[in-house]
């Protein structure tokens, strides 16, 4: 994987910069095993590495993780790199069964098991799925209302993308190019970026991170 962190020099003044233009500071192929140590799981054993579509990362089902409070249980984080101020973008597939909760989840601002800001994207949405949520020393929170419809994941690739493009900022969701959901920013810091589920299952073939300086 390669990760740098760019400098940026302004000339004459500066200006809030935009996604555009800030560096590529991830770019993650999984074009080999060792894809798996640029990551922290939270349980390592339902993680592997397979050759398929030019090397992916995947995730059984059965983790034995068991968060503080009501919250994901399966997440692979990027290790040591934290981010504010970000755009993350992964291309995914659910593998898991057909059902209302089906689901991908896509984390920010991880801090510890007890605190940190997720995105949980589901085939129904309801009170409980299919929104942003914080989590801060207590069960999940979600932080818009419930959504009026939910995403099909099917059995092919998706492009999701998550953008906050300032610190502490707010956060808007694409699922293949739409705005699918988006919350106000307030507590939520900088911290690590992931990506896993609440209890299914699912893969991820290209992960990438643009952020400013």
């Amino acid at each position: 994987m390669m990760i740098r962190f760019a400098v940026l020099f302004c000339l004459g003044g500066c200006t809030v910069p935009t996604p555009q233009s800030w560096p590529l500071v991830v770019d993650e192929g999984f074009g080999t095993a060792q894809s798996l140590e640029s990551f922290t799981f939270s349980d390592p054993n339902i993680w592997s590495w397979a050759d398929d579509y030019g090397g992916m990362m995947c995730f059984a089902e059965g983790s034995k993780f068991k968060p503080p409070f009501r919250s994901p249980r399966t997440y692979g984080l990027l290790k040591n790199a934290q981010f504010d101020a970000f755009v993350m973008e992964a291309e995914v597939r659910q593998i898991g069964r057909d059902y209302g909760h089906r689901d991908l989840c896509f984390f920010f601002a991880y801090q510890s098991p007890s605190q940190y800001g997720y995105v949980h994207l589901a085939t129904m949405p309801d009170t409980r799925a299919h929104n942003i949520f914080l989590v801060n020393e207590a069960a999940r929170v979600a932080r818009s209302p419930v959504a009026k419809e939910g995403i099909s994941w099917g059995d092919v690739w998706h492009k999701v993308r998550l953008e906050r493009l300032t610190p502490g900022g707010a956060l808007q969701v694409f699922f293949d190019g739409e705005l699918v959901r988006e919350a106000p920013g307030e507590g939520f810091g900088k911290g690590q970026l992931g990506f896993g589920s609440f209890d299914d299952t699912g893969c991820i073939r290209r992960l990438r991170v643009w952020a400013p300086n």
